[in-house]
């Protein structure tokens, strides 16, 4: 499991709608910070390469300004034995 937050800067004009662009994609999640337009974003993903590109895209999204990751977990999560 990966795990990892990202500030995106955006102009505060179209923070909404990168908002929307951006909860559009896989495991991403934007948790505040529209109104100044510093958007506060985290992204869960199992695969390390979805992840990446996910992170990755954000500054391919229109009014983007800067996306910096802030952290970044992972942890492999084995399957309980005998689980079903």
């Amino acid at each position: 499991m990966n795990i990892c937050s990202v500030v995106i800067h955006v102009r505060p004009e179209v923070a909404p709608s990168v908002m929307a662009g951006i909860e559009k994609l896989q495991g991403a999640e934007v948790h505040g910070g529209v109104e100044e337009g510093k958007l506060i974003v985290t992204v869960e993903h199992d695969d390390d390469a979805v992840m990446a590109e996910t992170v990755n895209g954000f500054t391919n999204i229109d009014g983007v300004l800067n996306a910096s990751m802030i952290y970044h977990h992972y942890e492999k999560i084995k399957a309980e034995q005998g689980a079903v």
